[in-house]
């Protein structure tokens, strides 16, 4: 019973940050800090634009979110199938049908990650185009 009041709880907190992205302007919000890399660096990490990506998504605008950040656009399936996954044992203590991704993809999920953090931190075209707009 705790886990599912925990997971619900989740879900609703995720589902209350969606309506406020949906319903906030990535310009002027206040309720999203900046970015402590950025600040502390002047550099974009990997998440820097995943705020405007996601409130692109939700708009339906999948080319100012690919723009904003590409790696939310790609991951977000992955993460919102984990979530739901994790709703639907809670709930019905039976899991979704699993996929297994071998060890080397993570691997390889980790070294484009890190090629992503470095290459839109570079000022040459076309690397600045990864920068988030």
């Amino acid at each position: 019973m705790r886990e599912k009041i925990k997971t619900i709880s989740v879900i609703i907190a995720i589902l209350l940050i969606f309506v406020m992205i949906f319903f906030s302007n990535p310009e002027s919000c206040r309720l999203i800090p900046k970015c402590p890399f950025f600040i502390i660096t002047g550099y974009y990490c990997p998440g820097c634009g995943t705020f405007r990506s996601l409130h692109n998504i939700l708009h339906g605008n999948f080319s100012g979110a690919i723009r904003a950040n590409i790696l939310t656009v790609i991951l977000l399936p992955f993460i919102t199938y984990s979530l739901i996954n994790r709703f639907i044992i809670a709930i019905k203590k039976q899991p979704m049908p699993e996929f297994h991704i071998p060890a080397i993809l993570i691997w390889i999920l980790f070294g484009i990650v890190i090629a992503y953090w470095v290459l839109r931190n570079v000022n040459i075209y076309p690397f600045y185009l990864l920068s988030p707009h």
